[in-house]
């Protein structure tokens, strides 16, 4: 069977920034003013890290540009393109790499953040010149190694994924990334022992590696101990319950019906309150010449009311605005009696116009929920200056209604996997993909309703809707509700929300206590 390709990238902000990357070269030409606005901007940029840290890249953001403002170096680029890419803007992200690489082509960071922002467009040759730049400049970055090695990979170069990903661990042997990513090399090529062997270092540095443990799980099966493969795939979902395809892998194994009810029942929801809250959606738009007109499409509030209207009706929200008016910068050199009075005003820099604000979405109905956006996206525009440049940034944070302080049990949602993890690692292409293909291409004839519904859920999960019906509908006699559940999802999928109300209350009617059938119901008539 072809093998699917795939590509991981990490982005390791924190480990990069050291005293040293700041220090200010002493030259005989610089002026007092010169000395201390560098001095500012570098105390800019230590708070913006900082925020990156905490994963609020729009507050970081604005550090960056005040960086930029008081001493436009290299880092300080750096660093704003990397907070732009982080809030899904990876064309202005590569735009202030180039900046930050004209300034100083020896940046390694920059280097190395442009060849991520290039891969995540696809370009792979582009992306795999800038890591070995990054390299050239400092051979010792056991991160542009392990994504030498993954480009590679992505390329079939297998033999230098291998190379370049032992280079990584031989430099840090305790970052668990490095294992995992070997791990799925190893695993592509059938080398299952390998395999387990770097995902079990992997899982043994980070207990909570969710990824690690699925794959764990997935090279037992392959091996043959399916005891094992049991005990790991539990451990994934008891770690991320709203893995779908981690559950699909447990539900193959189980022998008992009621169990595997039990364990791929919430793949069909529609709807999921994330634990506590979920994280945060940050965005980031540039609005070119805003234009206060009737007919005029702000595309950042636009997109703002897009994501709100998505919430699920049981939870409420926090929106943060920060609202930043670009202009063009140019530094004066200051001396003598002006000095004074241009470091009480330009401390706190005015060529930065910027606004931040918080609004809350209450738990509501659709139409109420629309009236509340409407007012949010209303008074964000009335804040903006007609034929301006704005840089504007969203906050978007969920929290169950009446939030307890106990942990709640949550609903889950049907969306497909979550290819991420909060290591901040990027696989292009799906290698799950792969998995769930081979898992029905080896059982095609179905002998069992196990097998059948098993294979349903796996051709949902990857797009075969029509072949996945048909194994529902096959399904029926067995597992009825489930049956039920994913006609249900399919036809939703399809458009056809009538259809599948109709379905979701068949399988109320079966089990009067089913809240994703009930929950899907409801959603379904107030998201009309």
């Amino acid at each position: 069977m072809k093998k699917k390709v795939f590509l991981s990238f990490q982005i390791l902000l924190i480990l990069f920034i050291s005293s040293d990357v700041y220090l200010f070269p002493s030259t005989t030409q610089k002026t007092i003013w010169d000395r201390i606005m560098a001095e500012q901007s570098e105390l800019n940029i230590s708070r913006g890290v900082h925020f990156m840290n905490a994963a609020d890249y729009s507050k970081a953001s604005i550090e960056f540009l005040m960086a930029i403002e008081k001493n436009p170096s290299s880092m300080a680029y750096t660093m704003y393109g990397a907070s732009l890419y982080w809030m899904g803007d990876n064309e202005g992200a590569i735009s202030n790499y180039d900046k930050a690489i004209s300034m100083d082509s020896n940046n390694d960071i920059a280097w190395q953040l442009k060849g991520i922002s290039l891969a995540r467009d696809m370009k792979l040759k582009d992306s795999l010149d800038c890591f070995k730049k990054a390299m050239e400049i400092n051979p010792n970055r056991g991160d542009v190694l392990m994504n030498i090695g993954s480009v590679y990979f992505s390329l079939n170069n297998i033999t230098d994924a291998i190379s370049y990903l032992k280079k990584a661990i031989k430099v840090d042997s305790s970052n668990s990334l490095y294992y995992y990513q070997l791990g799925l090399i190893y695993f592509s090529t059938g080398d299952y022992y390998k395999a387990i062997e770097n995902f079990d270092r992997a899982y043994s540095l980070k207990s909570d590696y969710e990824d690690a443990a699925l794959w764990l799980g997935i090279s037992y099966e392959k091996g043959g101990d399916i005891k094992k493969a049991q005990k790991f795939y539990k451990k994934a979902v008891s770690l991320k319950p709203y893995d779908f395809f981690a559950r699909y892998k447990l539900a193959r194994l189980e022998k008992v019906p009621k169990n595997l009810e039990n364990i791929i029942e919430p793949c069909f929801g529609l709807t999921r309150n994330d634990e506590k809250g979920g994280i945060p959606l940050q965005i980031s738009y540039s609005v070119s010449k805003f234009d206060s007109s009737s007919d005029y499409v702000n595309p950042a509030t636009k997109s703002l009311y897009e994501n709100l209207i998505r919430i699920d009706e049981n939870q409420d929200a926090t929106v943060s605005v920060d609202i930043i008016e670009m202009k063009n910068f140019t530094l004066e050199k200051n001396t003598g009696t002006e000095l004074k009075k241009n470091l009480q005003s330009r401390f706190n820099p005015l060529t930065y116009n910027i606004k931040s604000k918080t609004y809350s979405v209450s738990a509501s109905s659709l139409e109420e929920k629309k009236k509340q956006i409407k007012k949010i996206t209303d008074d964000i525009n009335s804040l903006l200056k007609n034929d301006a440049d704005y840089r504007i940034n969203f906050n978007i944070q969920t929290h169950n209604k009446a939030e307890a302080n106990e942990q709640q049990k949550n609903d889950l949602t049907y969306i497909p996997r979550n290819v991420g993890n909060d290591m901040g690692l990027w696989i292009i292409g799906n290698p799950w993909i792969a998995v769930i293909e081979e898992d029905i291409e080896n059982s095609k004839n179905f002998k069992t309703s196990t097998e059948r519904i098993t294979a349903a859920l796996g051709m949902l999960l990857i797009g075969d809707i029509s072949g996945s019906e048909n194994l529902f509908m096959e399904s029926e006699s067995d597992f009825e509700v489930i049956s039920y559940l994913g006609r249900g999802v399919i036809s939703f999928l399809n458009g056809d929300r009538e259809t599948a109300i109709k379905y979701f209350d068949m399988a109320l009617k079966k089990d009067p206590s089913n809240k994703i059938a009930k929950k899907n119901i409801t959603w379904l008539n107030e998201n009309k």
